[in-house]
């Protein structure tokens, strides 16, 4: 899943080209993988997660925090 630079993800430090591999401690393929697995956190109550990204060849860890949708 790759980051496309909206601004709720680069504020939580989130590149354009970042590649998302994963969620917490588990490994996400795809943007739904991912998806599903914030979705799990913000009903767990979590406060934030940490996503592992692939950024310019390199593995990054970002912290993300989490808000649940107001709507």
């Amino acid at each position: 899943m790759t980051s496309g630079g909206g601004s709720a993800a680069e504020a939580a430090g989130l590149q354009a080209g970042d590649l998302i591999l994963g969620v917490g401690n588990r490994k996400v393929a795809s943007p739904a993988e991912a998806a599903s697995a914030i979705r799990q956190a913000i009903e767990a109550k979590a406060d934030a997660v940490v996503l592992r990204v692939q950024r310019h060849g390199r593995s990054a860890f970002v912290g993300v925090p989490l808000v649940a949708d107001q709507g």
